[in-house]
């Protein structure tokens, strides 16, 4: 089948209101409800049957006719949501009470992408190609890596499906959401904004949660063509650099986390894939969350696990970081091989993002070194 993914033109495009955009809405939760429900019943043998066959049908309902559907490795992606404390009922009323209000990524994938309301998850729409790394190369790996290190800055994904769509394929994560935070109210989690929502110069913010959002960074560690569009809330490596931003957690702080990112970015290394952005997100937060954002980095001390989640300025105690590393679903094969050279005649290959692997982590670490204070 040929793959695509629901473009659009306009912001309008993707309302509730569009046939369209429900219909995936639909599909998406009969997907995950169908998932969850016979890996809990059959377990083994629903996982050899998804992996056997080239795709189930899901019945029709009063709300969706039937459909083609392809579920990948429930029985490990179930065990790494378990892995990062989240049970499968958290996750499907995560999902299946959420109104998808789908975005466009900036940049060049023009990938799709929904919050949900309680934000706790992001699904986001991936390609055929980064489909098979997932699969094939990240997962096996990420589960154990993350048991062996409970601080990494990875934000793991939880499920990868595809279904038919208009005749061609539909392809998704879903990915725990980064800018997760506590309210003053409750222990449940709220958040803001997905950090590429942003396209007005506004600061990022929503009534309903504990903080709000200054600034957002997207890190590659490379300079060419890596700085944010006019009115962009994004900013990328060479704002960074141009406004001399530094974060301040500590020099002690500041060792450990370097060590942890090494850690990391050898992991990507390991698996051959590129291209990934460390998300940096400045927050403040709303009058009466204080105590409760302390706490919950406290909580996560104490525990031993997402210790560089969130971190305080320690030249501001008003404000705090998230630190995040997406997109990681690249894989340095033949295609970007041939863009690295195309790209390396227009400008310096160090400067960049397309390079193999250990070239780009060894840049990244350069570049990130240099941002901590």
């Amino acid at each position: 089948m040929k793959a695509s993914t629901p473009t659009t033109n306009s912001p309008g495009d993707n309302s509730l209101d569009s046939p369209r955009f429900k219909e995936i809405e639909l599909k998406i939760k009969a997907v995950i409800r169908y998932s969850l429900k016979r890996t809990a019943e059959e377990g083994e043998k629903y996982a050899k049957e998804v992996e056997k066959e080239k795709s189930l049908k899901m019945p029709k309902t009063n709300d969706c006719k039937a459909f083609s559907f392809k579920d990948f490795r429930p029985l490990d992606f179930g065990n790494l949501r378990k892995t990062c404390g989240m049970n499968d009922r958290e996750y499907f009323n995560s999902i299946g009470h959420t109104k998808f209000e789908w975005k466009t990524m900036n940049g060049k994938s023009g990938s799709l992408f929904a919050v949900t309301e309680d934000k706790k998850l992001l699904i986001k729409t991936v390609t055929k190609d980064e489909s098979k790394t997932i699969r094939n190369v990240i997962l096996p790996l990420l589960m154990e890596y993350i048991k062996n290190e409970p601080n990494t800055l990875i934000v793991p994904v939880f499920g990868l499906h595809k279904f038919t769509l208009d005749g061609s394929d539909f392809r998704f994560v879903v990915m725990k959401y980064l800018f997760q935070a506590p309210t003053a109210t409750t222990s449940s989690v709220s958040s803001v904004s997905s950090p590429t929502t942003a396209n007005s110069g506004a600061k990022l913010q929503d009534p309903n949660v504990g903080f709000e959002m200054n600034k957002i960074y997207d890190l590659k560690g490379s300079t060419t063509d890596r700085i944010a569009k006019e009115g962009e809330n994004i900013k990328k490596d060479l704002d960074l650099i141009n406004e001399n931003m530094k974060f301040h957690i500590g020099q002690d702080l500041s060792i450990e986390m370097l060590f942890q990112l090494k850690k990391d970015v050898n992991f990507f290394t390991s698996c051959e894939v590129m291209d990934y952005s460390l998300i940096t997100g400045i927050v403040a937060p709303k009058e009466g969350t204080l105590e409760a954002i302390q706490n919950h980095i406290k909580s996560n001390n104490e525990k031993g696990r997402d210790k560089f989640q969130i971190i305080t300025n320690t030249k501001n105690s008003q404000e705090f970081y998230y630190f995040g590393f997406i997109d990681y679903f690249t894989k340095y094969g033949l295609r970007k091989k041939a863009a690295n050279n195309i790209k390396s005649m227009k400008n310096d290959s160090s400067t960049i993002s397309t390079v193999p692997p250990s070239s780009y982590s060894d840049r990244f670490m350069q570049f990130i070194f240099k941002v901590f204070d």
